[in-house]
């Protein structure tokens, strides 16, 4: 199982770049903008696939290099603070690492 998921990852992810410990690695994963259904009448943000909520954002990466809380994604220019990390399991075998991030620099909606 755990093949098949890093396979779609690998396949389909976006190439990311994960700041660890002052360490830069080149990784491939998900990054998608994600917003509770309050945000959604707070901010409101156009893109080519349609409405985009604003603040919080998505990951969904490999069990390795495992990104932690406070890790940074970097994605065209953008970085992105982890701010919640878990490993999905299925069973016994990690599948993936799954995250919420905020983007740096901007208003933060985590507060």
């Amino acid at each position: 199982m755990r093949r098949m998921v890093e396979k779609i990852i690998r396949n389909c992810g976006t190439a990311l770049t994960l700041e660890k410990n002052g360490e830069r690695i080149s990784i491939t994963a998900f990054l998608q903008p994600n917003g509770a259904a309050s945000q959604l009448n707070t901010r409101t943000e156009m893109s080519p696939l349609g409405q985009v909520p604003g603040g919080r954002y998505l990951y969904i990466g490999p069990v390795t290099p495992q990104a932690e809380v406070g890790d940074v994604l970097t994605l065209n220019g953008r970085h992105f603070e982890l701010r919640r990390a878990e490993t999905v399991m299925s069973g016994e075998e990690p599948l993936y690492r799954w995250g919420l991030c905020v983007e740096k620099g901007g208003k933060d909606p985590w507060t």
